[in-house]
């Protein structure tokens, strides 16, 4: 869906970027944390063939990026037993926007009717 958003065309440096999300990428290219070894460090993630011709934005430079994250519960068991902290996903993530030229990603946790910063 970034990839998306970042073709739009009236979409440039200074834009501001409002992601919703539990940050939990779940299609058929990359299903992170409910399949061992598909979210490797986003430095390794950027080298996947994948990332490249499927998943990669155009350029995020100059963008402000801020994430308002659902958290989810039960990291390291069950069905998200390959994710052991939330602090695994938006460590990938801010990596992935700050890799992509995004500035200063911020991270809210939105969690049962209540934020924490």
């Amino acid at each position: 869906m970034i990839k998306n958003v970042s073709d739009m065309k009236d979409f440039v440096p200074g834009s501001r970027l409002i992601v919703l999300s539990d940050l939990l990428q779940n299609s058929d290219t990359a299903q992170f944390c409910y399949r061992q070894n598909q979210m490797p460090p986003f430095r390794i993630f950027r080298e996947r063939e994948t990332y490249k011709n499927r998943l990669a934005p155009r350029s995020l430079e100059g963008i402000e990026v801020e994430v308002l994250l659902l958290q989810r519960y039960g990291y390291g068991q069950g069905s998200l037993k390959y994710c052991q902290s939330e602090e695994e996903l938006t460590g990938f993530w801010r990596d992935y926007f700050t890799g992509n030229g995004a500035v200063n990603p911020v991270f809210t946790r939105i969690r049962d009717g209540h934020t924490a910063g």
